[in-house]
C-alpha cells in the first residue's frame, strides 16, 4: 500500500486580508499534489473567499476571541478525529486556539510567528508559547530571536521568509497612478503599502515628508492601506500642513500602485519581516527601509535599497531625498532589488521549506494513527 499524503489542519482566525492572509492562500496553493490540507477560517472572511475561488478546502468557524470554548472544542474534535496528522496555526487566536484543541492528544502544533513583538509574561503565556507548541516558523531571524529570548528553544524554531507571487506582478504593465491622482510626469511618486497601525510608524513617515517638501516641490507621498491611525494620520497631515499626500484607503490593485510608484519605503519600528518591501523589490523599486526586526534580513544598505534608523524622521527624509535626486541610483538599486527578490523570495522556495518541516513533524502522529488505523 501506497504512503498517504501529509494531512494538516490550518488555522486563520481573521476576518480581513493582510499580508499573513495572502501567504496562506501562496501555501496552500504550493501544497496542492503535495499533501492534503483543510483550513478552518472565518464564515465570510476575506481568506474563505480566496479559497473558494482557488478551489481549495475550507472549514468555516466562528472563532470570537482567543479562548472561545465552542470554537475551542470543534477544532479538538477535528484535531483527535485522526483525520491530520499536524496542525497548523497562521495568527495569534488560532496559536491559542490550536493549543487548547492539541492539548492531551498525539497531534503536534506548528505555529507560524510574524511578528516580532516580546513574548507575554505569566504562566499561561509560558504554557501558549513555550510549552504547548511542538514547533515554530519564524518569519525572519528578527522574530526567531525574539522568541528565544521568551523562552522557547531555538533548536524549535525554523526560520522560514515569507515567498512572492510573482502571478501578482504581469511583466510591461502600465500603471493608471499618475492620472487617477492627477501627478504630473516627471514628479516623483513615493508609497507606503501597510495597515495604518501603530508600529508601521506612519507618524514618523509625515514628519520625514514635511522634510521633504520644504526640500522639493516635485515629491508626492501615497499612504495605502486603512486602519485605527486613519483619522489621526490625516489629522496629521493637515496639521503639517502637507500638500503633496494621498491616503488611497484600502486597495487591492496592488501591482497597479507599486508599477506606479518611483520609491517605496516602509519605516516600522516593529516589524517581523516586512512582505510589502518584498513585492516591492520583485517590481524593481528602490526601497527605503529601517533597521527593524527582519527588514534588514531583506535589505542590504546600498546594494538593493537603502536602510535607516527607527523612527528617524531626518534620516528618512535624506534616504528619500537621496534617491529623488538621483535616477541612476534608484534605477541600480531597483534591479538589484529584483535580483534578489527573484532568487531569494520565491513562493516555490517558501512551499518547499515548510513542506520540508512538515515532513519533520509529523512522523509521529502518522505512526500512531497508521498504528491505530491498522487490521
Amino acid at each position: 500500500m501506497a504512503p498517504r499524503s501529509l494531512r494538516i489542519l490550518m488555522l486563520n482566525t481573521e476576518h480581513g486580508w493582510r499580508g499573513g492572509e495572502h501567504q496562506v492562500l501562496l501555501l496552500l496553493r504550493g501544497l496542492a499534489g503535495a499533501a492534503e490540507a483543510v483550513t478552518v477560517c472565518q464564515p465570510g472572511s476575506a481568506l474563505e473567499q480566496e479559497l473558494a475561488r482557488a478551489g481549495l478546502p475550507a472549514h468555516p468557524l466562528a472563532m470570537r476571541g482567543p479562548l472561545h470554548p465552542s470554537a475551542a472544542w470543534a477544532i479538538r474534535r477535528l484535531v483527535h478525529s485522526g483525520a491530520f496528522d499536524l496542525v497548523h496555526a497562521h495568527t495569534s487566536h488560532a496559536h491559542s486556539l490550536a493549543a487548547l484543541a492539541c492539548l492531551g492528544g498525539k497531534v503536534p502544533l506548528l505555529v507560524t510567528r510574524r511578528v516580532d513583538f516580546p513574548l507575554k509574561r505569566g504562566w499561561f503565556s509560558h504554557w501558549k508559547y513555550v510549552s504547548a507548541v511542538a514547533h515554530y516558523a519564524a518569519v525572519s531571524d528578527a522574530v526567531l530571536r525574539v522568541l528565544a529570548a521568551g523562552g522557547v528553544d531555538a533548536a524549535r524554531i525554523t526560520t522560514i521568509h515569507d515567498g512572492i507571487d510573482g502571478a501578482r506582478f504581469p511583466a510591461g504593465m502600465v500603471s493608471g497612478l499618475r492620472s487617477e491622482f492627477a501627478i504630473p510626469a516627471g514628479d516623483i511618486i513615493i508609497g507606503i503599502t501597510a495597515q495604518l497601525t501603530d508600529h508601521k510608524d506612519h507618524r514618523t513617515l509625515l514628519d520625514a515628508f514635511a522634510l521633504i517638501e520644504r526640500a522639493r516641490t516635485d515629491c508626492w507621498l501615497l499612504i495605502v492601506g486603512r486602519g485605527e491611525l486613519e483619522q489621526e494620520l490625516k489629522a496629521k497631515a493637515r496639521d503639517l500642513g502637507l500638500r503633496q499626500v494621498r491616503f488611497t484607503g484600502f486597495r487591492q490593485d496592488i501591482a497597479n500602485i507599486l508599477n506606479g510608484l518611483d520609491i517605496f519605503t516602509l519605516c516600522s519600528h516593529l516589524e517581523g519581516l516586512g512582505s510589502s518591501i518584498m513585492d516591492a523589490m520583485h517590481c524593481g523599486l528602490p526601497v527605503v527601509g529601517t533597521r527593524a526586526g527582519g527588514i534588514p534580513e531583506l535589505i542590504t544598505d546600498g546594494s538593493d535599497g537603502l536602510l535607516v534608523g527607527v523612527r528617524d524622521a531626518a534620516g528618512l527624509a535624506g534616504a528619500v531625498l537621496r534617491l529623488a535626486g538621483d535616477p541612476a541610483l534608484r534605477r541600480r538599486l531597483g534591479a538589484q532589488a529584483q535580483v534578489t527578490a527573484m532568487n531569494r523570495f520565491s513562493s516555490e522556495r517558501m512551499v518547499a521549506a515548510y513542506l520540508a518541516l512538515f515532513q519533520r513533524l509529523a512522523p509521529l502522529s502518522r505512526a500512531a494513527a497508521d498504528l491505530h488505523d491498522a487490521p
